[in-house]
C-alpha cells in the first residue's frame, strides 16, 4: 500500500506463507478451505526483507474495513508489542465488526 492508503500494488508472495494462508481460509478446489464462498481482500504489508511498521497494519486495517472486511487474517510474528500498540491494533480490529 501507499502510504497515504491511495492504492494498493500487487506484491509477490516470496515466502509463499499468504499464499498458504489464504488457501486455508477459502480454497474451492478438489480441497476446500474453511470458508470456500468467501471473497478474499489481499493486503501485503510486509516488504521484502520480511519486516513491516505498525503503521502499516494500521493502514491496511483500516482500509479493509472500508472496503467492506468483516474478518481480517493477520498472520505475523511479534516478538514485543508495548501497551499503545496493543491498544491501536485493539482499536482497528474493533472498526472491522
Amino acid at each position: 500500500m501507499d502510504r497515504e492508503g491511495k492504492y494498493v500494488k500487487l506484491g509477490y508472495d516470496a515466502e509463499g506463507h499468504g499464499t498458504m494462508v489464504a488457501g486455508i481460509a477459502a480454497a474451492n478446489g478438489k480441497i476446500e478451505g474453511i470458508a470456500p464462498d468467501a471473497q478474499l481482500l489481499p493486503i501485503k504489508i510486509i516488504n521484502s526483507a520480511g519486516t513491516a511498521s505498525l503503521n502499516n497494519l494500521n493502514l491496511a486495517l483500516r482500509t479493509a474495513a472500508e472496503r467492506g472486511a468483516k474478518i481480517a487474517v493477520v498472520s505475523m510474528g511479534q516478538a514485543r508489542v508495548s501497551d499503545s500498540e496493543r491498544r491501536i491494533l485493539s482499536e482497528q480490529a474493533a472498526n472491522l465488526w
